[in-house]
This record gives structure tokens, C-alpha cells and sequence, in this order.
């Protein structure tokens, strides 16, 4: 399954001390089942720890998935300085999910190469 993080998003958890490793083991927990909160239009909200807190102290993650085909890390916040985002960020996050699952190979690859996401290994 690929995996793919927004720039703004890489940044952000580079920022933050969250490793690539972080995110594929994010992703492998969702393909075993462990899928988060279900958004709807295959948006989800994915808990990650924090070095030596654990998952409930630490982020929110907003990923857009097709579970075996693509993810994409859309947005991320620390759990301390939010509770959650407002309906209006869950609505431009859906229909960006629905944008970038649905993409075609092409125009990620453009997409990857303009710097716009990057992929995650």
C-alpha cells in the first residue's frame, strides 16, 4: 500500500518528532482492522502517540484512505491544542480525500514531483 503525506503535513511532523515510521505504523494498524474514527468518504481520524505519553495525549491525524491502495496524511494536530476540527475543515478534508484516492497515476506522479506531497517509505 502506498502512503502519502501532504507537504504542509511533513513539515508539520517533522516539526513535531513524528517519524515515517510513525505513519507506516499507523497505516499497517488501519490495514489490521485498527481504523480510527471513520469520518466518512474514506476520511479518517487516527490517533498517534507521543514520545513517552502514549496515543490519548498525543495527535490527531486526518487521513484520507483506501485500505490496500493509497493513503494520504491530509492534517495533524497535538491532541493538547484542540479537541477536534470544526464541520467546515471536515468537509474540505473529505472532498480533498476524495481528490487525491481517486487520482490518477499520472497526475500524483506530477503531484510527487512538484514537491506538493511527498512519499512516505
Amino acid at each position: 500500500m502506498d502512503i502519502y503525506a501532504s507537504k504542509g503535513f511533513s513539515k508539520w511532523a517533522k516539526d513535531e518528532g513524528i517519524s515515517d515510521e510513525d505513519l507506516c505504523t499507523t497505516i499497517t494498524d488501519m490495514k489490521g482492522g485498527l481504523l480510527g474514527d471513520s469520518l466518512g468518504g474514506n476520511l479518517y481520524k487516527k490517533r498517534i502517540g507521543r514520545e513517552g505519553s502514549g496515543k490519548s495525549s498525543g495527535y490527531r491525524t486526518l487521513i484520507g484512505c483506501k485500505i490496500g491502495e493509497r493513503a494520504f496524511f491530509l492534517y495533524g494536530f497535538p491532541k493538547k491544542s484542540r479537541a477536534n476540527i470544526k464541520p467546515n475543515e471536515k468537509a474540505a478534508l473529505k472532498a480533498l480525500a476524495k481528490l487525491m484516492l481517486g487520482m490518477s497515476d499520472e497526475k500524483l506522479k506530477k503531484a510527487l514531483d512538484n514537491g506538493e506531497y511527498l512519499k512516505i517509505n
